[in-house]
């Protein structure tokens, strides 16, 4: 088989292995790995993926946790450029099952380290059970290969499915470029380096998991905690015992951290040099009360599946405010109307932007991918925001969430950071409805716990900070909001279980 001669992901740790082979990669529970080790096994794994026929000619389904062998198997199919599928096993059996059918790999490995999901998901499709030295035990299904073979560009890395407001899978092509772009971005805004010890919990199987703390990581030289599930006592164990440097996770991890270390008075972390939220909004009270906690700013960035990292706050300023920080280098922006014509500079309007952080495209699907990029190559994310005149950006909603009620714009976001704001809300979700040609605003909370807070006293909090038709309808104290692996709430769900109640 021919190798890939474009760099690639594999490239990281080949060099790591040279420059520092004895250096700690990877830490799963009990198991370390060294770069040396990491690589090694690397090499073996790729052999294996060869002698089973897997090719270049179609893509690989992963489905697991983080683990180590979900680090392996991922870079050694780099290496012989095989793309893979990223897959959550959280997800449902049906969703994994339509995602097979979009995307049709050659072989699926259910990974079993770390992950009871990828079990099930294993036993339910009778796979076959394997186990060797490097990956442990998974379960295996073979023979898929389509026909023809589906046509992937050779610096295709990954695909990661997203599921849009229709509930169709889409298949977001990122290439090699894309994802070293991206790690090599977290050691120059970051300063990530063979000093940091990185609290690895956000999903490999999602692009922030995966470019920015797995491979900037490990370009980076550092020590990677894989962590498959948070668990703010597990995670404080981590911190204070083994002098974790850099975290990062969405805001409701460290809502949820800092509701912990109240309740067990824990009032300082002093080993956490770079924190770091993504996925959700953050607001501006969550961000004070980090800085209290753990001695430095909670840094704040933006980007989707299609275009990862547009726009990150910068450590050496001043973050106090709600931005998403400056554009990451070679990424441009344009705020747009709904008529395409671009707004005046502070103006709010949909955000497109093109640069190296950009997809290749949404796979086996060239119409999605055309109605996306244009022919100048911008992409259209279909969030609303705008750009201060010093070059920070501030996102105010999503196009598809805006509320139009009783013909005023409403956006959920700016609801969202007032609830949160309250120090007994850990965190909010807002969604509209349409009821008889109108929309409701619905809001449902997470409160801390111990806390009798209700939602009449929630109601009487937002009267006094908002405009009569910005307060929602309803509000719904609820024990938890569901979440996504990857820290986003699941607001359909929400619509679907509360919102008629």
């Amino acid at each position: 088989m021919e190798y890939p001669s474009h760099p690639t992901i594999f490239s990281l740790i080949e060099e790591k292995s040279r420059v520092a082979p004895k250096h700690i990669a990877l830490v799963d529970g009990l198991t370390r790995k060294t770069y040396e080790d990491f690589y090694s096994s690397v090499l073996i794994v790729s052999d294996y993926l060869l002698g089973m026929g897997v090719n270049r000619g179609n893509p690989i389904m992963l489905v697991g946790e983080n683990s180590i062998a979900l680090c392996t198997l991922l870079l050694a199919a780099a290496k012989i450029g095989v793309c893979v599928v990223m897959e959550n096993a959280r997800r449902v059996s049906p969703e994994i099952k339509k995602i097979i059918e979009c995307s049709r790999p050659s072989h699926i490995f259910y990974l079993h380290a770390n992950s009871e999901d990828a079990k099930r998901h294993s036993f339910d499709t009778t796979a076959d059970l394997v186990s060797t030295p490097e990956l442990g035990e998974f379960g295996l299904v073979r023979g898929l290969l389509a026909e023809p073979p589906n046509h992937i560009d050779a610096d295709v890395a990954i695909i990661i499915y997203t599921t849009g407001s229709t509930g169709t899978p889409k298949g977001v092509m990122l290439t090699h470029d894309n994802l070293l772009y991206i790690a090599r971005m977290m050691k120059r805004y970051r300063s990530i380096g063979s000093s940091d010890k990185i609290y690895a919990v956000l999903p490999f199987t999602h692009v922030m998991g995966c470019a920015s703390v797995l491979l900037g990581g490990l370009h980076g030289g550092a020590t990677l905690f894989l962590i498959s599930k948070f668990n703010p006592k597990e995670c404080l164990d981590l911190i204070l015992n083994h002098g974790i440097t850099v975290m990062q996770g969405a805001p409701a991890m460290f809502s949820k951290i800092i509701e912990y270390c109240s309740l067990n008075e824990i009032t300082h972390l002093e080993t956490l040099r770079f924190i770091g939220s993504g996925g959700a909004p953050l607001d501006k009270d969550l961000k004070k009360r980090t800085r209290q906690l753990f001695g430095c700013d909670l840094q704040n960035g933006y980007g989707l599946t299609e275009a990862a990292s547009i726009s990150w706050t910068r450590m050496d300023e001043s973050n106090d405010d709600d931005s998403v920080g400056r554009l990451l280098e070679g990424v441009e922006v344009s705020f747009r109307d709904s008529n395409f014509n671009v707004v005046s500079n502070g103006e709010t309007g949909e955000l497109w932007c093109r640069g190296p952080n950009l997809m290749r495209g949404y796979f086996n699907d060239s119409a999605l991918t055309s109605a996306a990029i244009d022919p100048k190559g911008w992409f259209n994310t279909g969030d609303l925001g705008f750009q201060h005149s010093d070059g920070r950006i501030f996102i105010v909603g999503r196009t598809k969430d805006l509320i139009i009620k009783s013909g005023f714009n409403v956006y959920p976001l700016e609801i969202e950071a007032l609830l949160n704001s309250h120090p007994e809300i850990i965190h909010s979700a807002v969604v509209g409805k349409q009821v008889d040609g109108n929309e409701r605003i619905h809001a449902f909370v997470e409160i801390n716990k111990g806390s009798s807070l209700s939602g009449g006293e929630i109601a009487a909090f937002l009267a006094e900070n908002l405009s009569p038709y910005k307060r929602p309808d309803s509000i719904q104290v609820l024990p938890f909001l569901p979440l996504s692996a990857n820290g986003k709430v699941l607001k359909s769900q929400l619509l679907i279980e509360h919102a008629n109640h």
